[in-house]
């Protein structure tokens, strides 16, 4: 990792590449962003699903009294623990970033993403392991607690926190159109929101999304976000990387 400051300069643009199911990503995150203490936090993702992000989540810990008991009294405290932080870590890059606005009055969101074609939506839900639909919304057919019930968190954590060490893009790779749709046209977004909200602030900026946008290995010369922006000397991190902090 790039150290945090140089000279008499402060750091003031921090790109932190997640990924989008790590269920360690609450805790990781709200350790970042309670370090850095940031002005301005650069999301992945639009006003509108945002929005609607925060109210599924939000709707989700209204409930929690109700089902954390239920969990214990069918599964057992430890799988109950584990799938209440299996709930939580759904878009917690949306919730935590609300979280940590609410907190810190002044402090305001930038939305760095666009409206995603069919395509892309497609290769989302990929992403999402068929747990999402055609708006991105959780499919109210699909059983997560009893599916969470059955699954080995411990190499479930495993097998993502391999992932931030893998810089392939898979099938993004070969695939220029949805190369351009996936990656290219929202690194073209991001860059200008960025840019353009790195002119008014006035200690940092932490910019917010999925691991490949930043350490990607793009093709043909084409450059990932973080390259994009290099001329501004960010700092770049995996979201892992928070758990060697404060030791």
């Amino acid at each position: 990792m790039q150290q945090l400051g140089g000279g008499c300069r402060m750091t003031k643009l921090y790109l932190v590449g997640t990924h989008h199911l790590d269920m360690k990503g609450p805790e990781r995150l709200e350790k970042f962003l309670g370090f850095v203490r940031p002005d301005v936090i650069g999301i992945e993702t639009t006003e509108k699903r945002f929005k609607s992000t925060n109210e599924d989540h939000e709707g989700v810990e209204r409930q929690m009294p109700l089902l954390r008991p239920l969990f214990v009294e069918r599964y057992g405290s430890k799988k109950a623990e584990e799938i209440v932080k299996y709930l939580n870590s759904f878009s917690y890059e949306l919730w935590v970033s609300s979280k940590y606005i609410r907190a810190n009055p002044g402090a305001k969101l930038v939305f760095c993403d666009i409206l995603h074609s069919e395509r892309v939506k497609k290769e989302c839900r990929n992403i999402w392991e068929g747990k999402v639909d055609e708006q991105g919304k959780f499919r109210k057919d699909c059983d997560l607690i009893e599916e969470a019930a059955n699954t080995d968190f411990e190499d479930y954590q495993k097998r993502i926190d391999r992932t931030y060490q893998d810089a392939s893009l898979g099938e993004l790779g070969v695939d220029d159109e949805l190369l351009k749709e996936a990656l290219l046209s929202r690194d073209e977004e991001a860059e200008r929101k960025i840019r353009e909200a790195m002119r008014t602030t006035e200690n940092a900026f932490v910019h917010i999304g999925g691991r490949l946008h930043l350490f990607g290995n793009y093709p043909n010369g084409h450059k990932n976000l973080y390259e994009r922006l290099s001329d501004l000397n960010p700092v770049r991190l995996g979201l892992i990387e928070m758990d060697g902090w404060g030791r």
